[in-house]
């Protein structure tokens, strides 16, 4: 390809190689700007999942809060329960 190159050089002309290099330059910077955005946007996309992750481990902890809350509910109507019926079991042994 080297060769290919060389060649192009000789047989071409000055404004026909400057031309070259223009487009190529051009594509260059284009090519830049592209991987710029895709590179951006794929920030954004990382970013996102970041904040996405943060909140579903914020509901989890909430989530978590409340099940231990309607544990320590159930326990306590679960004592009050063997309470009552361990008055009504008195209750009856005196009459």
């Amino acid at each position: 390809m080297e060769d290919d190159i060389d060649v192009y050089f000789m047989e071409s002309s000055i404004p026909d190689v400057r031309s070259i290099e223009k487009k190529t330059r051009h594509n260059i910077e284009t090519k830049k700007r592209e991987l710029r955005t895709m590179v951006g946007a794929q920030y954004k996309d990382l970013i996102s999942a970041a904040d996405a992750i943060m909140n579903m481990n914020k509901n989890a902890l909430i989530i978590k809060d409340n099940i231990n809350h309607m544990q320590q509910t159930l326990h306590i109507y679960n004592q009050k329960d063997r309470l009552q019926l361990g008055d009504g079991q008195q209750k009856s042994n005196d009459k």
